[in-house]
């Protein structure tokens, strides 16, 4: 390797730290000057920023930043970064947004959302290409793809609960309602899953990826269709970003995801201070996107703690973890939020660690290491893009999801299966990387 190369990785890392600090310190700031007055009374509680906090701040962003990748080079790469971005780095900086940790606490903590990165970068250097049988082409995948989508949106708006509609204010209502229309469990609710979370956006990545763009007018017309029936905003910005990856993988440029993430959030921590400076001490930026993508998970993580570290009467243990009737996820809800009916989702793993206790929280870092370790494998024998996308996918899923619920219900493992027995055509480019 070249002096020349070694500067220039070194100054990549170097900017990859400054930008992750920026974004650690508006994440503070934002919270700090409206999130924890407005929203006190969901339990946001405000804390010191004295020289404990700040060095035990720094020293994890440092940490943090050295184990996120700054360039997207193969599929696990994905987990690794915004699993570090949207996980750790907002715990690392709200960690006392539900109450106060003592430092052994936090340092325990940090750990428990570390290893899961640990494991995922460790297994990805025991990735070697591995070459699989192509029976069908993309072509036929993409119409297959498209009729489930098709018949499963249709059928789920003609059976649409009584509160559908485009109300933003009533989106929860519509998602309570869900539940009993397309029970847990059933036919439905599994094609509805799997086609919202799985299939709509993989044709938004191959409308962008193939210049076909009326795939992706579709994709959007069925996450759009799900907010209609269920009040299910996510999966239309999952849609929106898959069609915009799979642009930037025509020419190779999927690899700078990471920069353009980050400083697209630096820019909308700018639009905020800007309207803070034009409305008056307020945000709707703050408000709306900020707060749902920094705040809630590191607050509901502070729940998951508390039940597994602090609380004693909350019957959780170590070995068999907590499993109640109503599920771990509306049990923390209620008893953290106040409300029975909060599906309280944590990353994939955290949730493990609560429900079944060390076992099943290894088990799963080990499938999720082993799934991204195949399609690292995949992708250096292929360098196909839809590889990089899917593992994009299912680490975006694991942000909220169980790794078994992202893999089986939100149609990950589907995907996985088509990917490896299709060939790419139609206006692929294989992707290269230096």
């Amino acid at each position: 390797m070249s002096v020349y190369t070694n500067l220039s990785i070194s100054i990549e890392r170097i900017l990859h730290l400054s930008i992750l600090t920026l974004l650690s310190f508006a994440i503070l700031v934002a919270f700090k000057l409206q999130l924890v007055e407005m929203y006190g009374y969901m339990g946001f509680q405000p804390f010191e920023t004295d020289l404990r906090y700040i060095f035990i701040t720094a020293l994890s962003v440092i940490i943090i930043s050295a184990l996120m990748p700054a360039t997207i080079r193969r599929p696990s790469d994905f987990f690794s970064f915004l699993f570090g971005l949207f996980v750790a780095l907002p715990y690392m900086v709200l960690h006392p947004i539900g109450g106060a940790v003592e430092s052994l606490g936090f340092i325990t903590n940090l750990f428990l959302l570390l290893i899961p990165i640990l494991s995922v970068r460790l297994c990805a250097l025991l990735a070697c290409p591995i070459r699989t049988p192509i029976v069908l082409t993309q072509e036929k995948v993409i119409n297959v793809v498209l009729i489930v989508c098709f018949f499963g949106t249709c059928w789920s708006v003609l059976n649409a609960p009584s509160t559908a509609g485009f109300d933003m204010g009533l989106s929860y209502e519509r998602r309570i309602e869900g539940r009993e229309t397309f029970p847990g469990g059933t036919f439905v609710a599994y094609l509805n899953s799997i086609v919202v979370n799985g299939l709509a956006p993989f044709i938004a990545f191959l409308g962008g990826a193939r210049k076909q763009y009326w795939l992706s007018v579709f994709a959007l017309a069925c996450g759009i269709s799900f907010f209609y029936i269920l009040g299910l905003k996510a999966p239309v910005f999952y849609i929106f970003i898959a069609s915009i990856m799979g642009c930037l993988s025509r020419d190779s440029k999927i690899k700078g995801v990471p920069k353009i993430f980050m400083y697209l959030l630096l820019g909308s921590f700018l639009l905020a201070a800007l309207e803070v400076v034009i409305f008056f001490d307020y945000s709707l930026v703050v408000d709306y996107f900020h707060r749902r993508v920094f705040s809630i998970p590191p607050f509901v993580l502070s729940g998951y703690f508390d039940l597994m570290f602090i609380d004693p009467s909350s019957g959780w243990s170590l070995l068999y973890g907590l499993n109640p009737p109503e599920g771990i996820t509306f049990l923390v809800g209620e008893k953290y939020f106040g409300n029975p009916n909060t599906n309280a989702n944590t990353n994939a793993f955290i949730l493990q660690l609560a429900a079944g206790g060390l076992l099943p929280y290894l088990l799963t870092i080990s499938l999720v290491s082993v799934i991204f370790c195949f399609l690292d494998s995949i992708f250096l024998s292929r360098r196909d893009p839809v590889q990089l996308y899917i593992g994009f996918s299912y680490a975006i899923l694991l942000l909220e999801q169980s790794a078994t619920t992202a893999l089986v219900s939100s149609g990950v493992a589907v995907l996985i299966f088509l990917s490896i027995i299709c060939r790419s055509e139609g206006g692929f480019v294989v992707v290269r990387m230096k």
